[in-house]
């Protein structure tokens, strides 16, 4: 699922990138999306981008386009590649970076499940147990009794709906 955010967000640079980019933004954040990112323009018949984003890698230049998995430098990198008239438009991303992003929100969302599902599971027992108490009861009751005594057992109605009820089951006026 992570794939597919980090895919569509490769995509939307892509869209994003005006075809007469020529400088830029800097980067204000350290956790910037676009500090691991490599953008690229490319025009026909260029042996090296008109513009390219500052990085340290150079992508090769894709023929294709749409997502593809290519190893640049001994690392695996996504990549989009779109055509905008003329230019060609490239964006890539470490695989790596998108491992991390994804082991950091899975350590974000364990920890507060680790200490919420264990709270539910208390929770849910305790009000189960509270609330078949007078079940407990009345099953105590029977076991405590004879096989052979016929005294009725009194029971304790807690809902108003019941509240009229005589013990043979018939409404009181």
């Amino acid at each position: 699922m992570t794939g597919d955010l980090d895919d569509a967000q490769l995509a939307q640079a892509a869209y994003a990138v005006p075809a007469s980019a020529t400088a830029w933004p800097p980067i204000k954040h350290h956790d910037d999306p676009r500090k691991e990112m490599v953008i690229e323009l490319w025009t026909p018949g260029a042996t090296q981008p008109t513009f390219r984003s500052p990085a340290q890698v150079t992508l090769p230049k894709s023929r294709s386009q749409g997502f593809s998995t290519v190893k640049i430098q001994g690392e695996r990198w996504r990549l989009f590649v779109r055509q905008d008239g003329e230019q060609l438009i490239q964006v890539g991303q470490p695989l790596r970076i998108r491992n991390e992003a994804s082991a950091e929100i899975a350590s974000r969302i364990s920890i507060p499940l680790l200490v919420l599902v264990p709270l539910l599971v208390i929770t849910v027992l305790y009000l189960l147990k509270r609330g078949l108490r007078p079940l407990t009861r009345f099953a105590s009751e029977l076991d405590a009794r004879s096989p052979k005594a016929g005294a009725v057992l009194a029971i304790a109605i807690g809902t108003s709906d019941m509240s009229g009820l005589k013990p043979g089951g018939q409404k009181s006026s």
